[in-house]
């Protein structure tokens, strides 16, 4: 069944974290809504018949509920997550990449910055993926003026630039679809969508 004809109106659920207020969770929700947004309207026309969706540092269940809206099977793993779910495995993705099936769709949004090795994320993701699967990666924008004050967060380990990103990916066996620079509320990120061929 084609992505165009799962569903006829998309709509979003708010979720509950316990340490941010309703103020802080409505932009944060925005800006996944946003990401997944991106990746569907390229979807929408992609001609391979796509059913798994792994979020890679899901968080919490907001990216695989909108998944499964598309009639997706969704599941995230996060090694520290932030609600309790059947559909989220809590680990170390590094170690435990190899305990899922193959995937059609790796979502990894914002997480690539956070990670302490970035070329062995990139790496084991690129073995869990599809020929012909779809990895979508948005990050910080590396080269922007806010990088620096950006990655002073102690939960930021990796300034992540274009070249960067282009370089490794096409090393694992991507090409790149669309890349787009864009201001998130003012904030530069990088989204891209790649192709496993």
């Amino acid at each position: 069944m084609s992505l165009a004809h799962r569903v006829d109106k998309f709509w979003f659920k708010s979720i509950v974290r316990h340490d941010y207020d309703w103020k802080q969770l409505e932009k944060i929700n925005s800006y996944r809504k946003a990401s997944f947004e991106y990746l569907i309207k390229y979807l929408e026309n992609y001609p391979e018949d796509l059913t798994t969706f792994l979020d890679v540092g899901c968080w919490d269940t907001y990216n695989i509920e909108l998944a499964e809206r598309w009639w997706f099977n969704a599941k995230g793993i996060d090694l520290y997550p932030a609600v309790e779910s059947d559909k989220i495995i809590k680990g170390d993705f590094y170690k435990m990449w190899d305990k899922f099936n193959y995937q059609d769709i790796i979502f990894c949004n914002h997480t690539l910055e956070h990670a302490d090795s970035v070329y062995n994320l990139m790496y084991n993701m690129s073995k869990l993926q599809k020929k012909w699967g779809i990895l979508f990666i948005a990050v910080p924008d590396g080269e922007s003026e806010r990088a620096y004050s950006l990655y002073q967060s102690t939960t930021h380990y990796s300034i992540l630039t274009y070249g960067f990103l282009l370089t490794t990916m096409q090393r694992f066996g991507y090409n790149v679809i669309p890349c787009r620079k864009e201001l998130r509320e003012w904030k530069p990120e990088l989204r891209f969508i790649w192709i496993k061929q």
